[in-house]
C-alpha cells in the first residue's frame, strides 16, 4: 500500500512534463584593505611605544557566485558595497548563465 506522500507525488509529476534545468549557486561578497588601527601590544613596563599610523580608507570589494555542484564560479571586483553594485553583479552573472535558470 502506498503512503499518501507517494500518491500525491506520482499525480503531481506523472504529466510528463519537461521541467526547465535550475542551477543553485551560491552567493557572498567581501571587503578587502588594510587594517591600520593599533591595538594592544606588549611593552616593558613604563615604556609606551610610539608607532607612526594613519588610517587608510582604500578598499576593495569582491562579489563572487559558487555552483556547489559543478564547482563553476563567477566573481567581479566592485567598487562599493551597496545595492548598486550588488544589482550590476547579478545583471553580469546572469548574462553569463544565460542558458539555465539561477536559485
Amino acid at each position: 500500500m502506498k503512503s499518501l506522500c507517494e500518491e500525491r507525488l506520482n499525480k503531481r509529476f506523472i504529466n510528463g512534463k519537461s521541467y526547465q534545468k535550475i542551477r543553485l549557486i551560491y552567493q557572498d561578497e567581501a571587503g578587502f584593505g588594510p587594517i591600520s588601527k593599533l591595538g594592544k601590544s606588549w611593552a616593558p613596563k613604563g615604556y609606551r611605544p610610539s608607532v607612526a599610523s594613519h588610517h587608510i580608507r582604500e578598499y576593495r570589494y569582491c562579489y563572487g557566485a559558487v555552483d556547489a555542484h559543478s564547482g563553476e564560479s563567477f566573481f567581479i571586483i566592485a567598487g562599493g558595497c551597496n545595492s548598486d553594485w550588488m544589482n550590476e553583479f547579478l545583471h553580469q552573472l546572469s548574462e553569463a548563465c544565460q542558458m539555465t535558470t539561477l536559485f
